[in-house]
């Protein structure tokens, strides 16, 4: 039987792809012979993952892209070719209480979470429809269908509504998508990551740490490797019945 996660021929771009989760699962789309390009918002971390996975069996390269920024994504566009698999991670979360926080504000993560990924399909998916195949994997989290809980963070500020609001936007555009454009070959799903304390991009306390491991039946935190395989799964070319889906990788926290 050929291998279900063999992705030989096929290229892929990862936002937010020099570090934690995105670049996990570069990783994996490298290793399972994709051809992978990555961004982020800053250069050394993208030079440093692309120099760290270079080894892995296929073509990786990276460059420096806010994804809010439509020069940036016409000239990722451009880097990247033909895409077949869109790996939409790049995120941005503030801490603006809802009493508190500004249009401005407000506006600033969802122009990161939402707008930008619906720019990138808008760009990436009809060439996709045109050869007849693709996929689209959104990274969204728990809170696009869950509210923080105030227990598990404690002595942290957990008042986010931007960053709730935003996935929650973001899997319904996976869904709207999904309809859209199937038919014609290309699928839309989403990945809710769990707790995944080392995708952060501020250090998270020990005390929260423990806080968040109670609260998954499995008794851990996540890691970005843990993303690897649902992604690989969703990319592949065996999982075209899979469509509209939002795959929960949270250590059981949403069955409690």
């Amino acid at each position: 039987m050929s291998n279900a996660f063999d992705l030989k021929g096929l290229r892929a771009l990862v936002t937010g792809g020099g570090t934690g989760i995105g670049r996990a699962i570069a990783a994996g789309l490298l290793d399972a012979g994709a051809a992978v390009t990555i961004c982020g918002r800053r250069s050394a971390q993208v030079d440093e993952a692309v120099a760290a996975l270079g080894d892995g069996g296929g073509m990786i390269r990276g460059t420096a892209c806010d994804v809010t920024v439509e020069e940036d994504l016409q000239r990722l566009v451009d880097l990247a070719g033909d895409i077949d698999i869109l790996v939409n991670n790049a995120g941005y979360a503030r801490k603006d209480g809802w009493a508190d926080v500004t249009r401005e504000q407000w506006r600033e993560v969802m122009s990161v979470n939402v707008e930008a990924p619906l720019r990138l399909c808008q760009l990436l998916i009809p060439p996709m429809v045109e050869r007849g195949w693709g996929r689209v994997i959104n990274v969204t989290s728990l809170y696009a269908t869950l509210a923080p809980e105030p227990a598990r963070y404690p002595g942290a500020d957990i008042d986010i509504p931007s960053y709730v609001a935003s996935k929650h936007a973001l899997l319904g555009l996976t869904r709207h998508l999904a309809v859209a454009v199937s038919r014609q070959g290309v699928t839309v799903n989403a990945i809710s990551p769990g707790m995944v304390p080392d995708a952060q991009a501020r250090p998270v306390s020990a005390e929260v740490i423990e806080a968040l491991a109670a609260g998954a039946p499995i008794g851990r935190v996540g890691t970005p490797e843990d993303l690897q395989t649902v992604a690989l799964f969703l990319a592949s070319r065996k999982s075209g019945f899979v469509n509209g889906q939002n795959i929960n990788v949270d250590g059981g926290w949403t069955t409690w």
